[in-house]
């Protein structure tokens, strides 16, 4: 069947009905749904969207994140379902939230009827993401009291119930979080990251960028530079981490760290490079 919707006002349409605690109180709606169902589970959906001038509440009470401003949102998607597997896609999907465009992005996740969970996706904004989630109820923890924002590119993923993150590859650019429990918060970081199942590899580039660790130091730290690789693989309980020039400096410190760390049958071998230069050691008394 087709549907088509002209400007629909969704906040008189919902009436301010909250979906997990989040609701849309305003925008306009212009749409073009077309379903065609090919069999009893089998479903195909295409949808035109076009929102506009949208707001999004919270029903938590005294909850911080009250309001979210969602200026457009267009794209076309496409759902296909069939016998217990489906796929989701978003293609010329142009967003702006509080003020500020995603570049043109899309995405493309999928179910496959052994539970395994694939995507890909061209460009997420993480602060949105967050903003639209800290509305909810019931968000995992760490996003909540983390609240990650930052930009990543050319996003890949594949999990799975049996084997957890089988493969997740992204380039990541001015990522920060805060601190939470006992783990460390940072400001500006930028990296890539290339894992699939037992093996990856982490490439840091991050310019001005701050840590976080209260557990540890009593005020924050600031790096001009973190650069360098790191590797990794596990077979088994055999696993081995290794690095190429990774090097970490600021205004106190220039620390330049290089070699490898591996167990093999339950041996660990350290083979471990660090030159230490410039290091204001008054700056670093406990």
């Amino acid at each position: 069947g087709l549907l088509r919707l002209d400007e629909v006002s969704l906040g008189k349409l919902l009436k301010k009905r909250a979906y997990r605690g989040a609701k849309l109180d305003d925008g306009l709606l212009t749409a073009t749904l077309n379903v065609q169902k090919a069999s009893q589970q089998a479903l195909l959906a295409g949808l035109e969207l076009e929102l506009t001038d949208a707001t999004l509440s919270s029903s938590k009470p005294d909850d911080e994140f009250t309001e979210v401003s969602l200026e457009q949102l267009m794209g076309h998607f496409q759902l296909d379902y069939a016998d217990k597997q489906w796929q989701l896609q978003g293609k010329q999907v142009q967003i702006k939230m509080a003020g500020e465009e995603w570049p043109t992005t899309f995405f493309d996740i999928k179910q496959e009827t052994n539970g395994e969970l694939s995507g890909k996706a061209s460009f997420i904004r993480l602060s949105d993401i967050t903003s639209l989630a800290l509305l909810m109820n019931d968000m995992p923890a760490v996003l909540v009291n983390t609240k990650p924002a930052g930009d990543l590119q050319n996003v890949s993923f594949a999990y799975s119930e049996q084997s957890g993150l089988d493969k997740l590859a992204m380039k990541a650019s001015g990522v920060s979080f805060l601190p939470w429990q006992d783990y460390p918060g940072a400001n500006d970081l930028s990296f890539s990251i290339d894992k699939d199942k037992n093996k990856g590899t982490l490439e840091l580039d991050s310019r001005a960028t701050a840590i976080y660790a209260d557990t540890w130091l009593p005020d924050s730290v600031l790096f001009d530079s973190i650069k360098g690789k790191i590797r990794w693989h596990k077979q088994g309980n055999d696993w081995a981490v290794s690095t190429d020039a990774l090097q970490v400096w600021n205004d106190d410190l220039n620390i330049l760290l290089s070699g490898e760390v591996e167990q093999i049958k339950g041996v660990t071998d350290t083979d471990l490079t660090l030159t230490l230069q410039d290091i204001a050691a008054n700056k670093w008394r406990q």
